[in-house]
């Protein structure tokens, strides 16, 4: 057997909403698993596609690290479309600027591509509840960009900091699927769902939102 495990999972990464569509990818990769469903072959090709997509996976993020374009990247682009005489070190640490705003502009094209393919629409209401957490959390966070939005087909997430974890949760907008307003609040343990008829009706549970917070950041010291 490999020294390197071919996928790792952590159930903190995960959403509800990764529970929720039966068809999501990270119930799809688990499916072969299963008793049900085990088959060697299938098992060793699942193993072996898990692996290469980790690799590469990180392949990618190292021609990306700290926001820089790595040099594989930046030499695989100016080589394809330079058309000097001579391809040398000075022009491309002169191309590089320009070859970083083309990835970058390219990047957030394909996050907005995708989230549009996947039905995903933050709405200005979302965002308005967004930014009344952020300014209910203003003592209580040192640095207001850690409180985070983070939206999915049928909720909307505001939690402390990056990444999928649910534990980080500080409450749910959902605005989406009901015919009235509902906000997610954590600070008692499970969700409790409240009924609000306007967005700026969550300044009425600012206490809890805080409480919530500061379970957050105890949990994390």
């Amino acid at each position: 057997m490999d020294g390197d495990p071919f996928g790792e999972l952590s159930l903190y990464d995960l959403d509800d909403e990764d529970f929720e569509e039966p068809d999501s990818q990270v119930i799809s990769q688990l499916r072969v698993f299963t008793k049900s469903e085990f088959e060697p072959e299938m098992l060793r090709q699942a193993a072996t596609d898990m692996k290469y997509k980790r690799e590469m996976g990180r392949f990618i993020e190292r021609q990306f690290s700290d926001g820089n374009i790595g040099d594989l990247l930046l030499d695989w682009l100016v080589r394809n479309v330079y058309t000097g005489r001579r391809l040398t070190d000075k022009v491309k640490r002169e191309l590089r600027p320009s070859a970083q705003e083309v990835v970058s502009d390219f990047l957030n094209g394909l996050r907005k591509s995708t989230a549009k393919s996947s039905g995903i629409n933050t709405t200005s209401e979302e965002t308005q509840g967004y930014y009344i957490v952020r300014n209910i959390l203003w003592n209580v966070i040192n640095d207001p960009e850690d409180v985070v939005m983070r939206d999915h087909k049928t909720y909307c997430t505001i939690q402390l900091g990056e990444g999928a974890r649910s534990r980080k949760r500080i409450c749910l907008l959902r605005f989406n699927r009901h015919e009235h307003k509902r906000v997610g609040l954590f600070d008692s343990g499970d969700e409790e769902q409240v009924e609000i008829s306007s967005v700026y009706e969550i300044n009425r549970y600012a206490e809890r939102i805080r409480a919530r917070a500061r379970q957050i950041l105890k949990l994390e010291k």
